[in-house]
């Protein structure tokens, strides 16, 4: 089964990802949010996420994990990810 991407109270199929701002996995909301870079728009999502679609080894924990993953750009730990695109910009440019 596919799972949902929301955005406030409209939920939405994968294929659309204008104004996302959470993805819903095995039943729990993870936020996420796009920003602006120098290279366009992009996708970020909290490393929570993250170590909840990938196993210990690397791999998807499902089809639907692999989906949400190839959606979203870069993981940042939460606290980083409501702070502002500059802080969010400085962080992505450390870790790539």
């Amino acid at each position: 089964m596919f799972g949902l991407l929301q955005r406030s109270r409209r939920v939405v199929f994968f294929h659309h990802i204008i104004m996302l701002d959470k993805f819903i996995f095995q039943s729990k909301e993870y936020q996420c949010r796009k920003i602006n870079t120098e290279y366009g728009e992009f996708l970020i999502s909290s490393d929570e996420l993250e170590f909840k679609i990938i196993d210990d080894r690397g791999k998807y924990i499902s089809e639907e994990a692999k989906l949400i993953d190839e959606m979203i750009f870069f993981y940042v730990p939460t606290d980083i990810l409501f702070s502002s695109e500059t802080v969010i910009n400085d962080y992505i440019e450390k870790y790539v």
